[in-house]
């Protein structure tokens, strides 16, 4: 069996369902779970949400710095370009020509540069949304166990009630 340690929040999540489903069932309607499994199945889950929060922001973090990167790397092109076309119209008879390999380049460069700021944006809005997605599915599976617990210790009372 996994240990706690390595284990994701949706497999928490299960391994916490699970001690309700085998606690222990007295005939005065209480139910016994290993408080200590139990409770150090919840600490860690909640120290693994903060690391699935912190690759989000990692992400993000990426996603500047890729950013910035492709921005440098169009600025170098840019800059490459520009002093490019400075020396073939100072050194070239054909002064229209070197203009338009010049305009050319540039183009390329813009091009290239919306092209790797429009892939980015995309990878990351994706890697964001599937973040998103899990952790709305494991706060979700948390608050659905969190009822289902309150739900079965509250059939065992009722229970209990009823018996006297």
């Amino acid at each position: 069996m996994t240990t706690m340690t390595s284990m994701t929040s949706d497999e928490l999540i299960l391994s916490l369902e699970d001690m309700v489903e085998k606690a222990m069932s007295f005939p005065w309607g209480k139910s016994v779970v290993d408080t200590e499994k139990f409770e150090n199945c919840i600490k860690q889950l909640r120290e693994s949400l903060p690391i699935e929060i912190r690759k989000a922001k990692e992400i993000v973090t990426n996603r500047t710095q890729i950013l910035e990167d492709a921005r440098k790397n169009a600025d170098i092109m840019l800059s490459v370009a520009e002093e490019k076309k400075k020396r073939i119209i100072a050194e070239s008879e054909i002064v229209r020509a070197a203009q338009e390999k010049a305009a050319e380049i540039l183009d390329h460069a813009k091009t290239r540069e919306r092209d790797i700021r429009n892939t980015t944006n995309a990878y990351v809005e994706d890697l964001l949304k599937q973040v998103d997605e899990t952790l709305v599915t494991a706060i979700n599976d948390v608050r659905k166990s969190r009822n289902n617990y309150k739900n079965a210790a509250n059939k065992v009372e009722n229970k209990k009630s009823n018996k006297a």
